[in-house]
C-alpha cells in the first residue's frame, strides 16, 4: 500500500519570479502595441486631414483662375473657419510679384491650417497668375 505521494522539489509549476517576469514581458508588450495602434490611428487622421487641405487649397485656387486677373484683389483673405470645414482655416494672400506696377502676374499664396494633437498642422500652395 502506497501513502501520499510527495513532489519534488522544483518538479512541476512556476515560481513567483517567473511569474512576474512574464507578466512583465507582456505588459511591456501589450504597451507597445496600444501605442502603435493609437498613433495608427492618429496617422490616418492626418492624412485624411491632409487630403481635405489639399482640397480646400485647390479649391481656393481655382475659384480665382475662374475670374480674370483684374478680379484677383491683392491683400489677405482669412477664413476661419473654412464653410463647411469647421477644423479647418483658410487664409489667402495676393501679392504682386514685383515692385514693379506693370508685372503680368500675382503671386498667390494660400495656407490651410487645422488643429491635430493640439499642434497647428499646415499645408501650403503657392503659385503665380499671368495677366495674357
Amino acid at each position: 500500500m502506497s501513502g501520499p505521494r510527495m513532489l519534488n522539489k522544483g518538479t512541476g509549476g512556476f515560481s513567483l519570479l517567473e511569474i512576474m517576469i512574464a507578466i512583465a514581458f507582456f505588459a511591456i508588450a501589450i504597451i507597445s502595441l496600444m501605442g502603435a495602434y493609437s498613433h495608427g490611428i492618429f496617422a490616418d487622421l492626418y492624412l485624411d486631414r491632409g487630403a481635405i487641405a489639399v482640397n480646400l487649397a485647390q479649391e481656393r485656387l481655382e475659384g480665382l483662375k475662374r475670374g480674370n486677373y483684374a478680379s484677383i484683389a491683392v491683400g489677405t483673405v482669412t477664413e476661419n473657419p473654412v464653410i463647411g470645414f469647421r477644423l479647418f482655416r483658410r487664409r489667402t494672400r495676393v501679392t504682386e510679384a514685383a515692385a514693379n506696377p506693370n508685372s503680368r502676374y500675382k503671386t498667390v499664396a494660400i495656407t490651410v491650417s487645422w488643429l491635430m494633437k493640439g499642434i497647428w498642422q499646415n499645408y501650403n500652395l503657392t503659385t503665380y497668375i499671368a495677366n495674357y
